[in-house]
């Protein structure tokens, strides 16, 4: 890290406006786990938003890092920035964390974001259009929650029969 650290400075002196660059050194900040490596870390990914409010990678670094340090209101604010940007979480895991994080923050909205993500990254699992489901439910979005509803039961018939989607129809049902 120290080595990956040193490259990038020293790119940075040539070009110091790269914000890619002051990415990739605030990560490798990061990613040393020392106080003051850590702090380094964080302000060095705040000059790279400055360089380009408007990158949705950068809320998202930000956002993250905010998460990191336990420190929700600011990872709650950058996270929705990356998503209303157009960020796309790539990775199925970090998406259920965030659902996770997001739900406990009561930021409904910001779930569903993620499940429609999950469910668009795996349309096969018919338990991610019953969470869009609830998820569409809990927004107010009935119509939304009909349709992801009746997709996981077209990819499961068995589910139709279960308690759980029993429930959700009825809560669902549209007058």
């Amino acid at each position: 890290l120290k080595e990956t650290e040193k490259i990038i400075k020293d790119a940075l002196k040539i070009n110091h406006k790269r914000q890619m660059l002051l990415f990739y050194l605030g990560e490798t900040q990061l990613l040393k786990r020392s106080g003051a490596s850590d702090i380094q870390g964080f302000w060095t990914l705040n000059e790279a938003m400055l360089l380009e409010p408007n990158a949705a990678y950068s809320h998202w670094l930000l956002g993250k890092t905010y998460l990191f340090y336990k420190l929700p209101e600011g990872a709650v604010r950058e996270i929705e920035k990356a998503l209303e940007i157009g960020y796309r979480v790539e990775d199925p895991q970090e998406l259920d964390q965030l659902i996770s994080f997001f739900s406990a923050m009561k930021r409904e909205k910001t779930v569903n974001v993620f499940l429609q993500q999950l469910a668009e990254r795996d349309p096969k699992n018919p338990r991610n259009f019953t969470r869009l489901a609830t998820s569409y439910l809990a927004i107010g979005d009935k119509e939304s929650a009909l349709k992801s509803a009746e997709k996981a039961f077209e990819l499961d018939q068995k589910l139709k029969e279960s308690q759980g989607a029993k429930e959700l129809m009825e809560a669902i049902r549209i007058p």
